[in-house]
């Protein structure tokens, strides 16, 4: 079991979270917080660099579907920046990848 964490970084306006470990029911909620919160505080579209996810499980898609209706609201846009393997499976067999705007593995820019 890989823990659970973000980093959070800001930079022209934008908000990117780098998270790390696994993405389930414990630890949906977090996340999802993270992203409204930094929503909140800076506004603008927020970021999350997916690339240190080991795992994700339907809690962890509705939190990011939860967190895109409530930044979509808003004329805000969350942003999927280098899903890993497993993160990029779970958007390709719900059909939900489209929701988001992602960019791939490889990609370092947080705008």
């Amino acid at each position: 079991m890989d823990p659970f964490s973000l980093d959070i970084s800001q930079a022209a306006g934008r908000t990117r979270l780098a998270v790390r470990g696994e993405i389930d029911m414990d630890s949906a909620p977090q996340l999802l917080e993270a992203i409204v919160l930094a929503h909140q505080t800076v506004g603008g579209d927020v970021t999350l660099d997916l690339r240190d996810v080991t795992f994700m499980d339907s809690r962890g898609l509705a939190a990011m579907i939860t967190a895109h209706r409530q930044l979509a609201r808003e004329q805000a846009r969350l942003r999927l920046l280098n899903p890993c393997p497993a993160v990029a499976a779970v958007l390709e067999i719900t059909g939900v990848g489209p929701l988001f705007d992602v960019e791939p593995v490889g990609s370092g820019s947080i705008g």
